[in-house]
């Protein structure tokens, strides 16, 4: 297939386009996320005001491929980390949060569930030594 090539305002205009229907569909209760190809359901986590060291963690691609066989979700990191109280990031749509795709809502909801434990437990991946046999332990 060839790519299609848009000018920068062409994009900005479906960009903006894109953004209201997604945001009306939010607001609707029909869409919580970004979905992806083969994924009909998601769901978004704001994770930009959690403990570093487990926001950290969570934006790795090793500890998303974990969840992934786990779980069946796919796990994306959207946006930035916005220090609290900056005020130039009001958006919401800027904050650092976590994308969660499933091809089923029970798939979907046993990601969410893995995502959060994550957060609420403080449990971090890492592999035994020699780098073969995946664990997950409780950061102190």
């Amino acid at each position: 297939g060839s790519a299609v090539r848009l000018d920068k305002k062409t994009l900005a205009k479906a960009t903006a386009v894109a953004d209201k229907i997604n945001a009306d569909l939010r607001r609707m209760g029909l869409n919580k996320g970004i979905a992806l190809p083969g994924m009909p359901h998601s769901e978004e986590l704001d994770i930009n005001d959690v403990a570093k060291e487990l926001r950290d963690h969570i934006c790795q691609p090793s500890v998303q491929a974990q969840i992934k066989r786990e779980t069946n979700a796919v796990v994306t990191v959207l946006g930035s980390y916005i220090p609290p109280g900056d005020r130039k990031y009001e958006n919401i749509k800027e904050r650092l949060r976590v994308s969660i795709c499933a091809a089923s809502r029970e798939v979907l909801e046993i990601g969410c569930r893995k995502v959060r434990s994550l957060v609420d437990d403080g449990m971090v991946f890492g592999y035994a030594a020699g780098g073969t046999m995946p664990y997950w332990v409780k950061i102190s």
